[in-house]
């Protein structure tokens, strides 16, 4: 099922506080990647919780296919909706595998026994995320990195419609950067709806369709990276010197940090 995750007129805060995150009106479609990209406290994380149901909003509605999903059952919502958190870590005494098999809960419960679909689902996680060596190994003997992968694996056994992703990759090498950023991209081909939020420019202008720039509690620009990726956005919202030009391969915007050594000199010819 093409499933649809919006947000109108969301207004979010914590503790019956000052909102962190106000006013923003956001759609993320079927087979799209949209990237939430800005600067450390710009609300990235709060919009995220927000529209995986953890974070109430104080104002606006987070809709799932049109409804209000604090008005649709949990178990429901945990069907369609995966979210992998930023900097998960767990202690728990639990395999590789048995941590990616809790992501078949919502479709079994506890006690129902696994059925052939399952493991062939539990399976496949593993393998797109490069753990099935790794699958009896206890969790908490794996690196941060192999950790991630677990949980993203995890939320991949969920058979989700809609994906949502802070910083999956912080902690992984370049290849497992590439490999989990490539799946992501892949499942958005095959119809998925999904949400990532990246501080690498360069990653969401590869593998996003659409970014959306927040800074301060407000979203400030949606669209294309070439729309969004300008020295003028990123200067006006990162507060530093960059140079925006094509990538040498698929042409979408290549941001590069300037030194403050190198702020003075001319551009190359």
């Amino acid at each position: 099922m093409m499933t649809t995750l919006s947000v109108e007129n969301l207004t979010c805060g914590y503790n019956g506080k000052e909102p962190v995150l106000a006013d923003v009106n956001l759609t993320a479609r079927p087979g799209e990647v949209l990237a939430l990209i800005g600067p450390n406290g710009a609300g990235k994380t709060t919009l995220l919780r927000a529209m995986s149901r953890v974070l109430r909003p104080q104002r606006g509605h987070v809709r799932l296919n049109g409804h209000n999903i604090w008005e649709l059952p949990a178990q429901q919502v945990a069907r369609q909706v995966a979210c992998v958190a930023q900097n998960t870590r767990l202690a728990w005494p639990y395999t590789v595998r048995q941590v990616v098999a809790l992501g078949r809960f919502p479709h079994r419960g506890w006690l129902s026994p696994y059925t052939a679909d399952d493991r062939r689902v539990i399976e496949d996680a593993l393998n797109r995320t490069g753990l099935w060596v790794l699958r009896e190994r206890p969790l908490h003997t794996l690196s941060g990195g192999e950790q991630q992968r677990a949980i993203i694996a995890r939320a991949l056994a969920q058979a989700p419609e809609v994906l949502l992703l802070d910083e999956p990759v912080a902690h992984l090498d370049l290849k497992y950067q590439v490999t989990i950023l490539d799946l992501v991209r892949e499942l958005a081909d095959g119809g998925l709806t999904v949400v990532v939020s990246l501080h690498d420019l360069n990653h969401a202008a590869c593998y996003a369709d659409r970014l959306a720039l927040l800074a301060e509690g407000r979203l400030l620009a949606v669209g294309e990276p070439a729309a969004i990726l300008t020295a003028t956005n990123l200067e006006a919202v990162y507060d530093t010197h960059v140079v925006v030009s094509p990538h040498p391969l698929n042409h979408v915007p290549l941001v590069i940090p300037v030194p403050g050594s190198m702020r003075d000199r001319a551009p190359a010819e």
